[in-house]
């Protein structure tokens, strides 16, 4: 349910073992620790269902990042690493159109997340560009967003120090849900698979209601930077 995706470690699925490996086509490229920061207009982002997310997901547990890829970021060993969310922004009415959330997800962290409403520190999400930033080393995470720190972690048994790769997405929420798995009522939707899997999203709109949105919704990105140490 992705309309848009960009990142860094291409794979390929090879029969031979059943698996993904890296695309030896692709300029392939993993991060461990460092500062990412991004450039970002959300003033144009209005449909409901509809997410922009810069984030960060494990490409290998060796000590190059550049190996066989396996999907161990949810699973209970940190050592495999984390989804690191950089940002997730999804506007869902006014009231909520200046919520940036961030979050660990995975391993020990289980789910580590914050959402902040930006207008405390004199923010305003509707208007122009923002730099948002993370700084992952060792013993700290921190998010930021003009300069101003939003989050934190540092507690290092949370800390992945995995080579991970950054991606950048707009996904579209299906709303619906999964029988057995989350409590369904007479208003919510099955998941249809293949079609239409389960993704309830951060707030579980469905964009199919709000589709005429998607012609004029847009997200500008001026620039993306990384600095490793």
């Amino acid at each position: 349910l992705y309309t848009a995706w960009l990142d860094t470690f291409s794979r390929v699925f090879d029969n031979s073992i059943n698996d993904f490996v890296v695309d030896p086509a692709s300029p392939a490229k993993a991060f461990k620790y460092g500062y990412f920061e991004a450039s970002v207009d959300f003033s144009r982002i209005r449909t409901p269902g509809f997410r922009l997310s810069m984030w960060l997901m494990p490409a290998s547990t060796d000590s190059e990042g550049q190996n066989l890829v396996m999907d161990r970021a949810y699973d209970a060993n940190g050592n495999n690493g984390v989804e690191i969310d950089i940002f997730e922004y999804e506007w869902i009415n006014s009231a909520n159109a200046n919520r940036l959330q961030t979050a660990l997800i995975g391993g020990a962290a289980g789910s580590s997340s914050s959402g902040i409403d930006l207008g405390a520190l004199g923010i305003d999400l509707t208007q122009g560009f923002h730099t948002v930033g993370l700084l992952w080393e060792a013993d700290r995470i921190e998010w930021s967003i003009n300069g101003f720190k939003i989050f934190e972690i540092t507690d290092v048994d949370l800390i992945p120090d995995v080579f991970s790769y950054l991606i950048l997405s707009r996904e579209m929420n299906s709303g619906v849900k999964r029988p057995g798995v989350d409590n369904l009522d007479s208003t919510d939707e099955a998941e249809q698979l293949p079609y239409i899997p389960r993704d309830p999203g951060l707030f579980a709109n469905n964009i199919w209601q709000f589709r005429e949105g998607l012609a004029i919704d847009r997200a500008h990105i001026d620039y993306i930077r990384i600095w490793q140490p």
